[in-house]
C-alpha cells in the first residue's frame, strides 16, 4: 500500500467523521466474532531497517479498549536477527508514571520477515504481530496481530497527516479490524 499519494484533501475533522463512519465488522464476544474473518493481508517483505528506531503511536486497538498515553515504541536489531522491541507510555495521563514492556520478536516467515511471534509478551503487546502496512518513505508502519484484536498505526512524529491516516482507516477496516475501536493516541513531541 502506497500512502505517498493523497486521495481526497481533507482536514483532521474528515478523519474524525472517516473514525465516526465505520461499522463495526461484528457482534457479539470478540474472540468468537473474529473466528470467521480470514488473516488480514501483510506487505510483502519488509527491510529491517525499515522497522528500527523509534515510533510514536498515533492510534491503536487494544483487547482492553485502553488508550495508553505517549506511547512510543522503540525498535533494535540483535545479532540473531530478532528485534528488541520496547513498548513505553505513561499510566492514565502524559503526565503519570512510566510504564515499559520489553519483549523479543522472532520473524517466523523468512525471508518476508514481516510476521513475528513475541517472546514473553506482556500486555498491551500481543502474542504476534505482522507488519501490515509502511509508507514508501518508512514514515508510518501499521502493526496489527491476526486475530484483528490488537493494532498499531505508529510513525516517525507524533502526528500524522490526515490523508494517509484516513485512507489507513479505510484500508485497516476491509481487513477486518474493528475500526470502531481504534482510539486516537494522546502524545507529546518529548515522549520518549
Amino acid at each position: 500500500m502506497d500512502f505517498s499519494r493523497a486521495l481526497v484533501a481533507c482536514g483532521v475533522a474528515g478523519v474524525a467523521l472517516a473514525l465516526c463512519g465505520c461499522s463495526q465488522n461484528s457482534g457479539g464476544g470478540e474472540g468468537e466474532a473474529n473466528a470467521h474473518l480470514p488473516p488480514p493481508a501483510t506487505v510483502s517483505s519488509v527491510e529491517p531497517q525499515q522497522l528500527l528506531g523509534m515510533w510514536y503511536e498515533n492510534a491503536s486497538i487494544t483487547p482492553e479498549g485502553k488508550v495508553h498515553p505517549a506511547a512510543v515504541l522503540s525498535i533494535d536489531r540483535n545479532s540473531d536477527k530478532s528485534l528488541a522491541l520496547s513498548y513505553r507510555w505513561h499510566q492514565g495521563s502524559v503526565d503519570g508514571p512510566v510504564r515499559e514492556v520489553h519483549t523479543v520478536a522472532m520473524p517466523t516467515d523468512p525471508p518476508a520477515d514481516v510476521k513475528f511471534h513475541l517472546k514473553s509478551a506482556s500486555s498491551p503487546l500481543p502474542d504476534n504481530l505482522w507488519v501490515l502496512a509502511t509508507a514508501a518513505d518508512s514514515s508510518i508502519v501499521v502493526l496489527g496481530s491476526p486475530d484483528h484484536e490488537t493494532l498499531f498505526i505508529l510513525s516517525r512524529q507524533p502526528t500524522i497527516f490526515a490523508n494517509p491516516f484516513g485512507e489507513l482507516v479505510h484500508y485497516l477496516q476491509t481487513q477486518g479490524y474493528p475500526m470502531d475501536k481504534l482510539r486516537l493516541a494522546v502524545q507529546t513531541p518529548t515522549a520518549q
